[in-house]
């Protein structure tokens, strides 16, 4: 089963790379795999750059999801 990150985002929301990671390991791929996938992630998926997370984490979100609360 493929997991698109970016369905993930939108049931999510905006939220720190480490709850997709534990949401794609539910659903069957290795955290490892995971990871991967969120690195190589494209489209309308964007991180947020300048704030330094623990653990180099990534803050995701979509671009519709841009300057909302």
């Amino acid at each position: 089963m493929t997991t698109n990150i970016e369905t993930l985002l939108e049931a999510l929301g905006p939220c720190l790379s480490s709850q997709v990671v534990e949401r794609l390991s539910k659903s069957g791929l290795s955290a490892e795999a995971a990871r991967k996938r969120i690195s190589r992630a494209t489209g309308n998926v964007r991180r947020l750059n300048g704030i330094r997370f623990p653990n180099r984490e990534a803050f995701l979100f979509l671009d519709k999801q841009s300057g909302k609360p």
